[in-house]
């Protein structure tokens, strides 16, 4: 079953966003499972909603995705997790 992960990076820019982006890139962390990945900036962070293929992709990519979160010292997020309805491209 698909899932919509909805993520908030509190208290970070753009660029701190792009640099969890090119580490997880320079890692080779493909994140495996992961079917569409939205970012955007607000004024207190970045918001994050992804949709994967299952909550078991999702936790196997978290392992890799949380030391780079926590090692730029971003408090832990609290990952709002809900069933895929739909996911309709363009």
């Amino acid at each position: 079953m698909a899932i919509t992960v909805v993520i908030e990076l509190k208290g970070i820019k753009k660029d701190t966003y792009e640099q969890i982006i090119q580490t997880l890139q320079a890692k080779g962390a493909a994140p495996v499972g992961r079917m569409f990945h939205i970012a955007s900036e607000k004024p207190d962070g970045v918001l994050a909603i992804d949709v994967w293929e299952s909550p078991e992709k999702l936790q196997a990519f978290a392992g890799v995705l949380m030391p780079i979160i926590l090692g730029l010292g971003i408090p832990q997020p609290e990952p709002q997790v809900f069933p895929t309805i739909v996911a309709i491209a363009g």
